[in-house]
């Protein structure tokens, strides 16, 4: 028992340690690419939930870090946030507790120099809870940083018992008011789109003009009732927003790893003289991105099979009903430029800002165990792997600005590490957390990680089947041989997959 219970400490103690490590979890370049600002998150154990918070590098011209943040920014109750284009302002979605402790949202536009624009979105009571998820939240500047669309919940109708004494209600002489409360309906069942999105109904898109703080709901007549829209962002003239529906007949299906739901890609003009539909039917699309030449692109599969398998990338040249293919679906594998193997897109999105300032195209895709970084040119289709090689571990774009690439890197025994990369520089390492190697009091010593690929001929065409396996150790003069982990390859998944990354 007493063992027992060293033992258990031990794996406590362990386990406080690790959790200390900090990841990497988006960022950011300043306009001139001389500025970055990294997104971690820890896990704060006292509080039982997640901290997430802001660090500042300012980097030379050769792309070297001379300044830094003196602490971290917490910014753990912030939902969204977006920087506009020419850099004067930036929006915030915050969610707050008031003194009732009652959930309330704003949203806040800072200058540089002070909180310029702060609106209480529950008190304004337009519509529900703002979307923060990865599925279909989105918080994205117009052009000319006039005005802002994000994507909330709509607003529920009223509804009360049929039997409940209440005052006579007098309309209004001039008519206006709310529309009275439906009867019998405070107990019907609204689908929900499922795990993690619990709550999430029936989403709508909201456009906000900054300088007058008005806001206008897109309603039905530019999107069907038959769908939930997601991802959205203004084009490159301001006029349309853009962005993904889910179709929401027979019934909402999970939307969270599972990339197969059938949906489309809009594009609306905000004063309604347009809409299309631009990509095809019977396919599920996401991630709609807008090149610097005004086409438009997004990642593209068949609807239904596997919860997740490879996508195309497809593109609509500006003011063209045409689409065409970029990169197709991988069957097995692809020679790419300097002989190396390219599997095919298995990315969930596209990075926010992935376009350098000639058009080329920078993403980021799983590659059997690691997740490797890509460039790619649109008209020649020529890609190029720029991911970090000195050493074995994933590479993940963060962010493109001014042709600086900012990403992270991180493998099973290296915490998250932020990058940046040009042609002329290459990468040079913006920060390296000051951890040592996580220890703790009667830990062992184990022998180093090693990622071995193995082969399996009888079903699988693409031959891929990638596996996690450590050599062996000795521990107290016992000979020991560790667990492999398998996974499914992206041919017929994948259900479950390991990467090389923390």
């Amino acid at each position: 028992m007493l063992k027992m219970s060293s033992q258990i400490e031990t794996i406590v103690n362990a386990y406080k340690t690790l959790s200390k490590i900090p990841t990497i979890v988006g960022g950011k370049l300043n306009k001139s690419a001389t500025g970055v600002t990294a997104k971690w998150s820890v896990r704060n154990l006292d509080k039982g939930k997640t901290t997430k918070y802001l660090y500042d590098y300012v980097l030379d011209e050769k792309l070297n870090v001379i300044s830094e943040s003196e602490y971290p920014t917490d910014i753990s109750n912030e939902l969204l946030s977006a920087v506009s284009p020419g850099g004067r302002y930036k929006a915030i979605i915050r969610e707050e507790k008031d003194t009732k402790e009652v959930k309330k949202q704003y949203l806040e536009v800072w200058s540089r120099a002070t909180l310029a624009h702060c609106v209480d979105l529950t008190a304004l009571d337009l519509h529900g809870d703002v979307y923060a998820d990865s599925e279909f939240g989105s918080l994205d500047w117009s052009p000319d940083e006039s005005s802002i669309v994000y994507v909330a919940e709509r607003k529920l109708k009223k509804s009360e018992p049929y039997i409940k004494r209440k005052g006579e209600e007098k309309p209004k002489a001039d008519g206006s008011g709310e529309a009275p409360p439906k009867k019998g309906e405070e107990y019907i069942y609204r689908q929900d789109w499922g795990e993690q999105l619990v709550g999430k109904h029936f989403s709508v898109v909201v456009v906000c003009r900054v300088e007058t703080e008005t806001f206008t709901v897109l309603d039905s007549d530019v999107l069907p009732d038959t769908c939930c829209p997601g991802q959205v962002r203004f084009s490159p003239n301001g006029a349309c927003v853009c962005g993904v529906a889910w179709h929401t007949e027979p019934r909402r299906l999970g939307l969270i790893f599972c990339t197969n739901r059938p949906s489309f890609i809009f594009e609306v003009a905000l004063d309604g003289t347009h809409k299309r539909v631009v990509s095809g039917e019977g396919v599920a699309v996401r991630s709609p991105r807008y090149g610097v030449d005004g086409q438009l692109l997004w990642l593209q599969r068949a609807a239904g099979g596997p919860h997740h398998a490879a996508h195309a990338l497809l593109r609509a040249r500006k003011d063209s009903i045409e689409t065409s293919t970029v990169v197709d679906v991988v069957d097995t594998e692809r020679i790419i430029e300097n002989k190396d193997k390219f599997y095919g897109i298995y990315c969930a999105a596209l990075p926010t800002r992935c376009f350098a300032n000639d058009g080329r195209l920078v993403f980021s895709s799983s590659q059997r165990n690691d997740v490797r970084s890509y460039v790619l040119h649109l008209d020649s289709g020529k890609l190029v792997d720029v991911s970090i090689r000195n050493t074995p571990g994933s590479t993940t774009v963060l962010d493109v600005r001014n042709d600086v690439i900012l990403a992270s890197f991180s493998n099973m025994t290296t915490p998250s590490t932020a990058h940046t990369c040009s042609e002329q520089w290459g990468w040079r390492t913006c920060r390296v957390l000051p951890h040592k190697r996580a220890r703790c009091r009667h830990a062992r010593t184990y022998a180093p990680l090693a990622v071995r690929h193995y082969r399996h001929h009888h079903f699988d065409p693409c031959g891929a089947r990638g596996g996690t396996d450590r050599s062996d150790v000795t521990l107290a003069s016992r000979r020991r041989r560790s667990i492999a982990v398998r996974h499914l390859d992206h041919a017929v998944g994948p259900h479950l997959r390991v990467s090389q990354a923390m």
